[in-house]
């Protein structure tokens, strides 16, 4: 009996030192993270065409152009193709003081007129009539009237016309004008080209053509001519109305 005891205890016994085995539970690795590589994105490259640098062809004078005399004449083509010639006149400019000369008498509702007298720092327009030879002038002849600036000022000048060449017009050649030596100067434009006739002592324009094309044509489309030229030659006589005159409403 005491064997069939022991022989218990020692099974008991054993039973509670055998080991446990705990099941491992397998873990599942966190998933890697993922990168996106973005590709790199080729940039649009906009090359722009380089603008034309204006006003300083090197065929014309360095020295400013302040005190020169020409005389005016112009033409352009209207919507039929006909041409309209603009009023011929003389112009005295020194400084910021213009004569204006009119080969023939303007006129302003009653009163005619034939010199005007531009300050362009003042912005005033006043005028004589001094015609000779008709009429129209001798009502007038001891008044002066005021002017609206913006209907006299000078729109086509030679300055006007060295401030647009640009700095590549192409030379093409000498030529006679007006009875002077003169170099062509052309460049091209959106409407078509432009031809400036330099004169070749004073180095300011004579002529300049605008050409537009029509018709795979190139055609004259207006003409301002500075005939006459000459520089230093304009007095403060020449550019200040006369003092002590009636002043007229226009």
């Amino acid at each position: 009996m005491k064997y069939v005891l022991l022989l218990t205890i020692l099974v008991f016994l054993a039973a509670c030192t055998t080991p446990v085995v705990e099941e491992e539970i397998p873990v599942n690795p966190a998933p890697e993270e993922t990168v996106e590589i973005e590709e790199p994105v080729e940039e649009e490259v906009i090359v722009e065409e380089p603008e034309q640098e204006l006003g300083g062809h090197e065929i014309f004078r360095e020295e400013p152009l302040a005190n020169y005399q020409y005389s005016f004449e112009g033409r352009a083509r209207d919507s039929f193709g006909n041409f309209d010639s603009f009023p011929l006149y003389d112009v005295f400019v020194k400084d910021n003081k213009i004569k204006k000369v009119y080969r023939n008498p303007e006129r302003i509702e009653n009163t005619f007129y034939n010199e005007v007298y531009l300050d362009t720092d003042a912005e005033t327009a006043v005028a004589l009539c001094t015609a000779k030879g008709g009429v129209v002038c001798d009502p007038f002849v001891d008044s002066i009237i005021t002017l609206e600036y913006g209907t006299e000022v000078l729109d086509v000048t030679p300055i006007t016309v060295m401030n647009i060449v640009p700095n590549d017009a192409a030379e093409e050649g000498t030529e006679r004008l007006l009875n002077r030596d003169a170099t062509l100067l052309e460049f091209g434009t959106e409407t078509g080209s432009e031809t400036v006739y330099v004169d070749d002592f004073y180095k300011i324009p004579l002529q300049w053509e605008i050409y537009v094309m029509e018709d795979d044509e190139s055609v004259l489309q207006s003409e301002y001519t500075f005939d006459s030229p000459k520089i230093n030659s304009v007095k403060n006589a020449d550019v200040d109305p006369p003092e002590g005159l009636e002043v007229l409403a226009p």
